[in-house]
């Protein structure tokens, strides 16, 4: 068996954590975008799309161009 200093492991955990948060965040953020696009199919108007998925009126104006 091989030793692992207690720093190491530390910052092993540390970087893995990181990278779930990091995964969890894109993830509601390209849930977030779907829910745009939907709703841009819709017709539903940029601003409501923004209030209901806190996206920027900005992106919700890029993801429309996409979309149509």
């Amino acid at each position: 068996m091989t030793y692992i200093p207690t720093y190491e492991r530390e910052a092993y955990y540390e970087g893995k954590m990181e990278g779930i948060k990091e995964g969890k965040t894109e993830g509601i953020k390209e849930e977030r975008q779907k829910t745009a696009r939907e709703m841009l199919k819709d017709g539903v108007d940029f601003k409501k799309i923004s209030s209901y998925t806190g996206l920027p009126i900005e992106e919700v104006e890029a993801i429309a161009v996409v979309v149509r």
